[in-house]
């Protein structure tokens, strides 16, 4: 009996002690090299996206395999910023011949290069495009809904970006006010 009770006593010790600390351990992560470079983005379908160490090449991770994106969009130099749930991908491209950096938006098929934007950062699942955008000589925070560039910050600081959006449409991003620092912030 003596014996049951001392087994039970130490059951409910390693219950209390060590069972939490077993249930906090981290799970394990695999590591997966994808390209010498930096992943900026990755969708609920495990779709990545970024761009090369030396800043030229975009590319994306699909299941194991590597595309770059020379050899899907037309300038050879550009970055990937972002990805949606349907894999449509947001970031900036070298145009060589015009030495212009242009907005895409790439929808798995063709890039778009009409996006009036200086450049794009987020897209969400509605395809509403974050980013920063031209008014009046200031660039500013800014989100592209397919027709028209909305600002988020008119006229505050020296100028702002959005680098982030959700599917409700929110931003974040930053407001800069010269030699006093940045200051973060969601657009709602």
């Amino acid at each position: 009996m003596r014996y049951c009770r001392w087994t039970l006593c130490w059951v409910i010790i390693f219950s209390v002690w060590v069972t939490p600390a077993i249930a906090s351990i981290p799970p394990a992560y695999e590591i997966i090299e994808m390209w010498g470079g930096t992943a900026y983005a990755i969708n609920d379908s495990g779709l990545a996206v970024g761009y090369d160490s030396y800043g030229h090449t975009g590319f994306l991770y699909d299941q194991g395999v590597v595309t770059r994106y020379d050899e899907l969009i037309d300038p050879a130099s550009n970055r990937a910023w972002d990805i949606n749930s349907s894999g449509a991908i947001v970031g900036i491209a070298l145009d060589n011949h015009l030495n212009v950096e242009k907005t895409y938006i790439w929808d798995g098929h063709s890039a778009s290069y009409d996006i009036p934007l200086i450049y794009a950062t987020a897209i969400n699942d509605n395809g509403l495009v974050a980013g920063k955008g031209a008014f009046n000589t200031r660039a500013e925070a800014a989100i592209y809904d397919g027709a028209l560039v909305h600002p988020l910050a008119p006229g505050i600081g020296e100028h702002s970006d959005a680098v982030g959006i959700n599917n409700l449409g929110e931003a974040v991003g930053r407001i800069a006010y010269g030699h006093t620092g940045d200051d973060a912030f969601v657009w709602s």
